[in-house]
């Protein structure tokens, strides 16, 4: 058989049109890409905030974002105050030195932001988990959706200084107050564990806690994906991440992790020098991450508004039902004395009306509260 010049040409041209990477839905997330992004991360520690390590970790991953097509740009900000960790013998102290935010554009098809986010920065650990192990769940997503036309614009950020009190994400909040952010979402320290391991949200004061139908939302799609989840409670996790600074200002907020419920200390190995490369289970990294990407595809879709009023009914209709109620009882009362006292009733027919009218009113306010 043969073929013209001509149709040889298109044939190539078309080819090249549907496997072109910028028209696929984003590849696959990779458990290798995610450790090599743990394992080089590792390799710069330990990255401490404000200094030549942390600024280094931050042009690793500002040249990953940009290899997958993004827009990407460092926010600089300066640790203004003098600070000493002191942690298995080693002391190191810093003042007015400088931190940094790395950010990557996914333009989407409004100007509603979803910022999804980790820290680089550690403490004098290698960091492996907390939170090299965040960052490249963070960077997989981005290369996996860096070919998606999502309806919300993302911000993929990797925060410096939380290690030192969010003051990354504190200052990244502060810089972007005009932009319309809607939702964060916080990846810090994916630590191996069992199958039950993957949590959402943390319980607590109002100051940390994270936005309950933000986690339920979550939660539901990890379940829906076979994984076990649930939300933990400060007191049994004894810290919290960078969503605080969203949700200190009403941006609502949620924090992914990973944990060993069988463990004494669940974020164990954080912290302390056991927190290297034996401490990351890679198929914990693929796991969160495609869980990740999948959350970021769907929330980009939803009705936010809807899904928080949707949260904050239920309480509000019992509230409602309570008042009705009663008043219901009170005025039932208040009708069968009158009947009882200026219309002679006996008690009997007085408490029979009263208890008809309770009924009623009762009746109708919850048809009222369903409809």
């Amino acid at each position: 058989m043969r073929f013209s010049l001509r149709c040889i040409l298109l044939v190539f041209v078309l080819a090249a049109i549907f496997c072109s990477p910028t028209l696929a839905r984003g590849a696959e997330v990779s458990a290798d890409r995610a450790y090599g992004h743990v394992e080089n991360l590792v390799n710069i520690a330990p990255r401490l905030a404000g200094t030549e390590a942390e600024a280094i970790a931050a042009s690793y991953i500002e040249n990953e974002f940009r290899s997958y097509g993004l827009e990407v740009w460092i926010e600089n900000f300066t640790i203004e105050s003098s600070y000493v960790i002191e942690e298995n013998r080693l002391r190191v102290t810093s003042e007015n030195s400088m931190s940094y935010n790395v950010v990557a554009l996914l333009p989407g098809q409004s100007d509603e932001i979803m910022v999804i986010g980790a820290h680089h920065d550690s403490v004098l650990t290698p960091g492996a988990v907390d939170d090299a192990s965040g960052v490249a769940v963070v960077l997989e997503i981005a290369r996996v959706l860096s070919t998606e036309n999502l309806p919300r614009t993302i911000l993929f950020t990797t925060f410096g200084s939380e290690e030192l009190g969010l003051l990354g994400s504190e200052a990244f909040v502060r810089k972007h107050a005009e932009n319309n952010i809607v939702v964060t979402i916080v990846f810090d320290s994916i630590a191996p564990g069992d199958e039950n391991g993957l949590r959402v949200g943390l319980r607590g004061p109002q100051e940390v806690a994270t936005t309950e139908w933000l986690d339920a939302y979550a939660q539901e799609l990890a379940e829906n994906l076979d994984f076990h989840v649930k939300s933990e409670h400060l007191s049994d996790v004894g810290g919290y991440s960078d969503y605080a600074s969203f949700t200190e200002v009403d941006i609502p907020g949620t924090w992914v992790y990973w944990v060993n419920p069988q463990h004494g200390e669940i974020l164990w190995p954080i912290h302390t020098l056991a927190d290297n490369l034996d401490a990351v289970d890679n198929v914990r990294l693929e796991q969160v991450a495609s869980f990740g990407a999948q959350l970021v595809r769907q929330l980009a879709e939803e009705d936010l508004e809807a899904l928080a009023w949707a949260d904050e009914l239920p309480p509000l209709l019992f509230a409602a039902f309570a008042v009705m109620s009663t008043g219901a009882v009170v005025l039932s009362i208040a009708a069968g004395s009158f009947m009882r006292y200026k219309r002679g009733w006996s008690w009997s027919r007085a408490a029979w009306v009263f208890s008809f009218l309770t009924a009623a009113a009762v009746v109708a306010a919850y048809i009222w509260l369903l409809a």
